[in-house]
C-alpha cells in the first residue's frame, strides 16, 4: 500500500472520517473529523510518528473494556514479522502500522 493510503485506512479504524462539507476557518479547509469530532487539516502522520502510532494501536487494538486476546496476539505476531529479526521490540511507526493494518484486514 501506498504511505497515504495506509494514513487514511489506520485514520478510518481509528473512527475518523473524511467530510463531503469541510470547515473552513480563515481560508484554511479542515477536511478530517476525528473520533472525538474534532477538525483537522491533516491526519495523524501514523508512519513517522509513533505517538501517533500508539494511539491507533489503543484504538483498533485495546478496544474497550474485554480484551480481545486473540487480536492483541495476532497483531503482535505481526509486529514480529515487519519488524527486522530480533527487533520486533523496536519496531518503526512504518513497521507497526503495516502490522496493524494486516491485523484489522485492511492491508491491500
Amino acid at each position: 500500500m501506498k504511505y497515504e493510503e495506509q494514513r487514511i485506512a489506520i485514520a478510518k479504524a481509528c473512527g475518523w472520517i473524511k467530510t463531503s462539507e469541510p470547515e473552513e476557518v480563515y481560508g484554511v479547509t479542515f477536511p478530517w473529523i476525528s473520533d472525538d469530532g474534532e477538525s483537522y487539516k491533516y491526519l495523524p502522520d501514523y508512519l513517522y510518528d509513533l505517538n501517533a502510532m500508539h494511539e491507533a494501536e489503543k484504538h483498533c487494538i485495546y478496544i474497550g473494556e474485554e480484551i480481545d486476546t486473540d487480536l492483541i496476539a495476532e497483531y503482535l505476531m505481526n509486529v514480529v514479522i515487519a519488524a527486522p529479526p530480533g527487533r520486533s521490540q523496536s519496531a518503526s511507526p512504518r513497521q507497526r502500522a503495516e502490522a496493524l493494518l494486516r491485523t484489522i484486514g485492511k492491508w491491500r
